[in-house]
């Protein structure tokens, strides 16, 4: 992540993307995963036939979305808020 060293994000075989915090790598703090492909068209018969693996993920510049890419040629893309951004708390 960007802003946060103790964020990061992995892609699957099983076509999703989990978020980490190697703080507590026990469970993935959030888990994607794209609309299933339309088998109509070229790119989305090889992609049921690949089960949509995603072989590679990486962050946005700002930190609040992820691109992922995978088989079947296409970019899935996630926007959040707040991601990574640590709330302060005022010290008295």
């Amino acid at each position: 992540h960007p802003m946060s060293s103790h964020l990061l994000a992995t892609s699957s075989m099983d076509g999703s993307v989990k978020g980490w915090d190697v703080r507590s790598s026990k469970q993935a703090i959030f888990s994607l995963t794209s609309p299933p492909p339309d088998a109509s068209t070229k790119t989305g018969a090889v992609a049921a036939a690949g089960k949509g693996r995603l072989l590679c993920v990486d962050w946005m510049k700002d930190g609040q979305g992820i691109v992922a890419g995978g088989e079947d040629c296409r970019l899935s893309v996630w926007r959040g808020q707040g991601i990574g951004v640590e709330e302060l708390k005022p010290v008295r």
